[in-house]
Parts: C-alpha cells; sequence; structure tokens
C-alpha cells in the first residue's frame, strides 16, 4: 500500500542543508578574529576591515554598492528591518 510519505520530496532543507565546505572554512578563518567591529580598539578594528571585507565581497556578487549591503545577526532582525 502507497502512502503520501511514499511520494514526498523534502523541499525545506534551510535548518538541516549541510554546509557547504566554502562557507565552513570562511566560518572557521572568521572565528579566529576576536573584537567587536564597533570598537576602535586594535581587535574592533580588526573585526571591522573582516566585516567590511564580508560586506564588499556580497555586493559584488550581488552588483550593488557595499553600503547598500546591511548585515544582520539572524531571520528575525532581517524581517523587523
Amino acid at each position: 500500500m502507497s502512502t503520501l510519505r511514499d511520494s514526498f520530496t523534502y523541499l525545506d532543507a534551510n535548518a538541516s542543508e549541510p554546509i557547504r565546505p566554502e562557507a565552513l572554512a570562511a566560518m572557521t578563518q572568521a572565528a579566529q578574529v576576536a573584537g567587536n567591529p564597533s570598537s576602535v580598539h586594535r581587535a574592533g578594528r580588526g573585526a571591522r576591515a573582516e566585516l567590511e571585507t564580508a560586506r564588499e565581497g556580497l555586493a559584488a556578487l550581488f552588483g550593488v554598492q557595499a553600503e547598500n549591503c546591511v548585515l544582520t545577526s539572524g531571520g528575525t532582525e532581517a524581517n523587523v528591518l
């Protein structure tokens, strides 16, 4: 006897999709940088530089101005924004 599950294709992989190796490498590298990007001390400036480099890369990828790339901490913050 066939069930609905037998013909089901799972398309909602947002929370369970395996991370791409490139993304894992970038996250691992970013985790090595300590500092609050809003701070003016050396560690903060280093974190800000990493953040701005990421913003510029995203802007180039999507063909937009870097100042128009707003980075948020997650989905809820993005939705509220």
